[in-house]
């Protein structure tokens, strides 16, 4: 009995870190598809007749780390609390992230009763975000997908949500170029009023011709101007979710072909002592 557990456990070993493995060598694949597409002198979106200016749609993929319209996704998530030493009514909390497609961004108003605040605001602030890429900068702006200007919080109803536009603004050298993803934020009012966001961005978006990122590439997400006197929230790195998993993949397999090995090598001198 001892002898059969013992071989179903190290055989599931072995099947775990084999689909763990095979599955991370497709998530691998997926991604290195991705970056050999980003070539020197591809563009976002097209071009719609504005000076220095693109525009193209949000596409969301089914492995997208964060989903527009579920802010769950966002739970596991630490907060970043935003405020200004002179202003306790516009409080702010913000969380931040990257995938091997696209960088996100959640930000809340805070509860206008937590302690600190005085009333408060509950509407979003919809502009001058800066997300920084090894040190370059760039500005994220909520857009009215109707009039192509900022997006007016005001205008939303408790209980609903609505997707609205991104600006994102290269604040490299003097050119300011323009890339607008249509849809790629969802903005939503709670019952009590309170607003929150999430907005999705392409690195291909971001600047002329996109980034390539990498396990060293160092992102920032702040609001300094109007919301925030802290540092922001930097992450070094993009998604660490398939690393993890190939770890314990060859770990897995490693363990469940060692533990095959031993246990078989044991049997064998085990029937050598008995014969």
């Amino acid at each position: 009995m001892i002898k059969k557990t013992v071989k179903i456990l190290l055989l599931f070993g072995v099947i775990f870190g084999g689909s763990c493995y095979f599955n991370i060598i497709k998530v691998s694949a997926a991604s290195a598809h991705f970056y050999s597409t980003l070539q020197v002198g591809e563009r976002w979106g097209e071009d719609i007749g504005k000076w220095n200016n693109r525009t193209g749609e949000f596409k969301a993929h089914q492995d997208d780390l964060i989903r527009l319209n579920h802010f769950s996704d966002w739970k596991n998530y630490p907060i970043d609390d935003w405020h200004k030493s002179y202003d306790n009514f516009n409080l702010h909390q913000a969380r931040f992230t990257t995938d091997d497609r696209n960088v996100y961004g959640w930000v809340r108003m805070q509860d206008p009763n937590k302690v600190g605040a005085q009333g408060g605001y509950v509407k979003i602030q919809p502009n001058d975000y800066i997300i920084k890429v090894n040190g370059e900068s760039f500005s994220i702006n909520l857009l009215d997908p109707q009039t192509g200007t900022i997006f007016n919080p005001w205008g939303l109803n408790r209980g609903k949500g609505v997707y609205v536009d991104v600006q994102v603004v290269d604040l490299n050298g003097n050119n300011y170029y323009t890339n607008t993803i249509k849809n790629g934020a969802y903005v939503y009012e709670g019952s009590n009023g309170i607003q929150e966001m999430t907005f999705a961005v392409p690195y291909l978006a971001l600047g002329k011709y996109g980034v390539k990122t990498n396990q060293s590439t160092k992102w920032n997400f702040n609001q300094p101007g109007q919301l925030n006197d802290g540092q922001g929230i930097t992450k070094v790195g993009s998604s660490t979710g398939p690393y993890f998993l190939v770890v314990m993949a060859i770990l897995s397999i490693g363990i469940g072909s060692s533990g095959i090995f031993f246990w078989q090598r044991k049997q064998r001198k085990h029937e050598l002592v008995t014969l």
